[in-house]
Formats: C-alpha cells, structure tokens, sequence
C-alpha cells in the first residue's frame, strides 16, 4: 500500500509540475501576442495624423461637409521651447528617459498606495503607455481599469519604446496626448 501511495504522490507531483508550466506557457504566449486580439499595430504611428471630424458625403460621393472639423498640425519636438518636452517629462515621467517603456518602480509604488488606499487612485503609467492608451482607445480603453488593460498597455509601451527613439516618443505624446477642454495634442492645447 505504502509503494502505491509514492507512486500516486510521484505522479501528482508530475502532473502538478506539468499544468504549472502549461499555465506558466500560455501566461507567456498570451503575453508576447496580447492575448487573442493581438497587440495594436504600430505601424499605423509612423503616419498617424490627428484626426479631423468625420467627412460628409452626398449620394454621389461629394464632400458636403465635416462633423466638428478640427484644424491640428503636427509640431515637431525642435519647434518646440524646450522647457515644453521637459516640463511634461517632469510631471509625467520623470524617469522616461531611463526605462524601456514601463518604470518598474514607478508601478510597484502606485501598487503599494492602492494596496494601502484599498482602492486604485495611483496608476504609475509612463508617457509611453499613455501614448499607447490615448493612440489606441478602442483596444486600450482608458476608463477600463483592468489588470488586462494595464497589461496590454505594458506591452504596447514596451513595443513602443523598441521601435521609436525616446524623442520620437515624446513627439508622438506632446501631439496626440489629451491637453483638457476637448484639446488633443500641443498645438491645440
């Protein structure tokens, strides 16, 4: 009886070991591909615009007209004063330009203040994972505050700062980043 019970403890033990990697695997599978949907396509940033209002069309495909048409350029990093990029740097993410597109730190201190708070007050997002949030609301939405929407805003960032340099960065925030009162990007706000 005694020689069963080993050989049944041996083989829960496997079985034990084997689901923990399984799970272990497809906690890293749906990591690296976003989960199911996959991660947002980053390709589309390199020609991302601020978006105008909706085009109107009559029934034979002439413009009538724009629904809240909006006139936004643009602007480069260089035209700016530089007291503007580092301004936000400061307030935003003061580390931005130390970390690969999550502040480790930043997000165990937020953590820790809502773990002590008994509720989410802080979010430790870092400019890139606000880029990320503010490009792609539809896949990140900003108002879901979800452990799986703060994961695939990690991974979005991370594959941000792994195609775009930190000053490309930082252009594509200071243009697309909401600024309050309706305002999206520098220029407008």
């Amino acid at each position: 009886m005694a020689k069963r019970d080993r050989s049944f403890r041996a083989r829960m033990k496997w079985t034990g070991f084997l689901l923990v990697l399984l799970a272990a695997g497809a906690g890293w599978g749906a990591w690296a591909t976003c989960g199911f949907r996959g991660c947002p396509d980053l390709s589309a940033l390199t020609a991302f615009q601020p978006a105008g209002g909706p085009l109107v069309l009559d029934r034979y495909g002439d413009e009538v007209a724009y629904l809240h048409p909006l006139e936004t350029r643009v602007v480069p990093l260089d035209d700016l004063p530089d007291h503007i990029p580092e301004a936000f740097v400061a307030v935003e993410d003061r580390r931005f330009f130390e970390h690969r597109g999550v502040d480790w730190w930043r997000l165990a201190g937020a953590a820790a203040g809502n773990l002590r708070a008994g509720e989410i007050r802080e979010g430790g997002s870092t400019l890139s994972m606000q880029l990320a949030r503010t490009l792609f609301p539809q896949r990140i939405p900003g108002e879901a505050r979800t452990f799986r929407r703060k994961l695939l805003e990690l991974q979005t960032a991370r594959r941000i700062e792994n195609r775009f340099e930190k000053n490309e960065i930082l252009e594509l925030y200071l243009n697309h980043v909401y600024m309050g009162g309706g305002a999206y990007g520098i220029e407008a706000g």
